[in-house]
């Protein structure tokens, strides 16, 4: 099983979504302590916010080969469960039948004269 952590284009699309809102959250943070300091409220949006060609691009990548790989995996294991569900259901036959039989030689073994 592939471990997505351990997975480079995981960890770069992850540590650029990290950076991208510390950048956010920073420059939110400054403006808010220059609005403090001279009383006034700016007058333009700050969001949505300008981004890089290159950032965007890598987004969108990332997002197109996650898809990708989600489905190929999808198709991996699809099979490799249906065939564990279908052996858990045949055990859980045979289970409930052994069941069945101990109860019923449990309910014979009781039935004595001697009640």
């Amino acid at each position: 099983m592939v471990n997505l952590v351990e997975n480079p284009l995981v960890q770069a699309f992850h540590e650029l979504q990290v950076v991208s809102h510390l950048l956010h959250v920073s420059h939110h943070f400054f403006l808010h302590l220059k609005e403090q300091r001279s009383g006034l409220r700016p007058q333009t949006a700050h969001w949505p916010m300008e981004v890089h060609e290159w950032a965007e691009t890598a987004r969108w990548s990332a997002l197109l080969i996650g898809l990708i790989y989600g489905k190929q995996r999808y198709d991996y294991l699809k099979p490799i469960a249906a065939e564990e569900r279908r052996i858990e259901e045949e055990e859980k036959k045979l289970r409930e039948e052994q069941e069945r039989i101990y109860k019923q030689l449990s309910e014979a073994n009781s039935d004595t004269i001697l009640k």
